[in-house]
């Protein structure tokens, strides 16, 4: 069969498996020469492509609430959204998230997925899980493991995560703005917002100085119910539609002046997502959070360029410690640039990435990039060390695709060759 990801950008003809538990997943390692387990294929780098046995975990949705440690053990194919209900049916909720939670907690953790405000990747949260190693044994993890931090977040090299257990908290409300400010505004003021918010972010529409800013407080509210936007989604779905016919600059123009002030509130798991139905791609970069303001303007200057309707969003997120998080030692702004799906991607995305590698941006894992092995190396302080530890993990390549090979500098099997 022919398997496509959520934007259509890849596709592969594997041999499909769908797991109930894990001995099924033993079956299915012990059986494989090359293997990679898709989510919900909500990435849009080729990360899970193969033309060998692709896993989908859709069945593997145990849900299992600790409300006394505050924790959550789920099974491999649960997602996000599926999750965050559970947690809010025993009085929890994560301590962040995007606003897309289509994907799946094992997706979103192996690719370093977050949200925005003084918080980490999701990654960070993951307390324990249960992998499925090449030789097909079951190995439990958990934090204060050896190798415990390269599982969090390992592009899903590591071997089949059959579970895992995620931290969470009580219950929040919150009371979401969103606003209309000057694109000046946004990016003078984004360090100090981001302090005075539990989670901010702003949305700049091309050939204007407007942008959209979303900032999220802590509020004593109960109840909401989750947004279908189907008016929204369908408007802008024309419009994307129409800049295959007439240039986007009016488009954008117009949806800036069409976008109004919104406050919306409710408990966290009905005010966080944001129904996304419009497809696109993507690429994502992190770039230290002082440099925003002239990595941006460049950026700006490129999409405007190349006849681009969709809004750059920017994002804030907390330095962490895990050795492949994007957000490694430091704070940034992630700077995301989308293009309708049926438009073409390649030229904007490969003048935005120079930039980017100007500013030492890190691509986030499931955005589209094009960086060598020797870049990553350059940026990411562990990078040989994960790849050692990979190396002893896997050394037949097992996990990897052709994709993570060059990613990974791998040359025959799944020996490292740099």
């Amino acid at each position: 069969m022919t398997w496509r990801n959520w934007s259509g950008s890849v596709e592969c003809n594997p041999t499909v498996r769908r797991p109930r538990n894990v001995d099924d997943v033993v079956e299915v390692v012990e059986d494989a020469d090359e293997l990679r387990v898709a989510g919900s294929g909500h990435s849009f780098s080729p990360l899970v492509a193969t033309d060998d046995t692709l896993v989908q975990p859709d069945r593997m949705n145990s849900i299992d609430v600790d409300r006394g440690d505050e924790s959550i053990t789920v099974g491999a194919g649960v997602t996000l959204g599926e999750m965050t209900e559970a947690s809010g049916d025993e009085g929890l909720a994560p301590v962040n998230l995007g606003d897309v939670d289509r994907q799946t907690v094992a997706g979103a953790v192996a690719t370093g997925t977050h949200g925005t405000g003084e918080f980490p990747v999701l990654s960070n949260y993951v307390t324990s899980m249960e992998v499925v190693t090449p030789e097909g044994d079951v190995e439990p993890l958990e934090e204060g493991d050896p190798g415990f931090d390269y599982h969090r977040l390992s592009l899903g090299a590591l071997g089949v995560v059959t579970k895992l257990e995620f931290d969470v908290v009580e219950d929040y409300g919150l009371r979401m703005e969103r606003r209309r400010r000057s694109l000046d505004e946004a990016l003078e003021g984004f360090r100090e917002n981001v302090r005075r918010h539990r989670n901010y972010e702003f949305f700049w529409f091309p050939y204007t100085e407007t942008a959209l800013t979303k900032a999220t407080v802590e509020a004593d509210v109960s109840g909401g119910r989750r947004e279908t936007g189907w008016l929204e989604n369908h408007v802008w779905r024309q419009l994307c539609k129409l800049t295959e016919h007439v240039d986007a600059a009016p488009l954008a123009k117009l949806a800036s002046t069409a976008v109004r002030g919104k406050t919306k509130t409710g408990r966290a798991r009905y005010v966080y997502p944001e129904p996304r139905d419009v497809r696109f791609n993507e690429t994502e970069y992190g770039v230290p959070v002082d440099e925003l303001p002239e990595c941006f303007r460049e950026i700006q200057e490129i999409v405007e360029r190349h006849d681009t309707l969709y809004p750059v969003e920017v994002r804030f997120v907390e330095a962490d410690s895990l050795p492949l998080s994007p957000a490694y030692g430091r704070d940034s702004a992630f700077i995301a640039v989308h293009r309708y799906h049926e438009r073409s991607y390649e030229d904007v995305f490969r003048e935005c990435e120079d930039v980017f590698r100007r500013y030492d941006g890190r691509p986030h894992w499931g955005k589209m990039h094009s960086l060598s092995p020797t870049e990553l190396q350059q940026l990411y302080p562990g990078w040989r060390e994960f790849l050692s530890y990979r190396e002893e993990f896997d050394p037949d390549g097992v996990f990897l695709n052709p994709y993570l090979q060059r990613l990974f500098g791998v040359r025959g099997g799944g020996r490292y060759s740099g």
